[in-house]
């Protein structure tokens, strides 16, 4: 594999794995959000 391939793997694994990351994230902070507004 050439250096340009194995970037643009990284760069796409990367990408997705932070935006999975992220996606999971706030949907935990509204969750979480959500549940203390009710305890309030």
């Amino acid at each position: 594999m050439t250096d340009i391939q194995i970037i643009s793997c990284l760069v796409l694994v990367l990408s997705f794995t932070t935006y999975k990351t992220t996606r999971r994230g706030l949907l935990q902070y509204q969750t979480e959000s959500r549940l203390l507004a009710e305890r309030a």
